[in-house]
């Protein structure tokens, strides 16, 4: 999911319908690119939304990254928000992200400011990872 592509209400809809049909999957470390892994899903009913619930899905993966325990409802009206990656929270000025988006953490700052340190740390580490392999 690219930074400037929002996620639409039908995509949404789709997302909570595989989410609902896949409690057994380990989001955190499911492979969404191994077509093998893919196919092993349940997908009843959502065969011709494949192509667009896999970004969501990895989208909604690194979200659940970056907070301490699962929230689906949080992790939705994020995604709904246009918010999808450590890199892009990260990217954006701290009192910005807060300010703009406290209110889907029940409009505590503070647990916005955490999301957002932990997203900044993930950052940082990709970072670092990437200049030691270009090094």
């Amino acid at each position: 999911m690219r930074t400037n592509e929002k996620v639409n209400q039908n995509g949404l809809a789709y997302l909570k319908k595989w989410l609902a049909q896949n409690k057994n999957v380990n989001l955190l470390s499911a492979t969404f690119n191994d077509p093998a892994s893919i196919d092993a899903m349940n997908w009843k009913k959502l065969e011709d939304q494949k192509a667009e619930i896999i970004p969501q899905l990895k989208a909604y993966q690194r979200l659940l990254k970056i907070l301490p325990r699962k929230n689906n409802k949080l992790i939705l009206d994020l995604l709904k928000a246009n918010i999808h990656s450590a890199i892009q929270v990260a990217s954006m000025p701290k009192q910005n992200f807060i300010s703009t988006y406290s209110h889907l953490f029940s409009g505590k700052e503070a647990a916005a400011e955490i999301f957002y340190n932990k997203a900044l740390a993930i950052k940082t580490q990709l970072l670092l990872r990437h200049v030691q392999r270009i090094s």
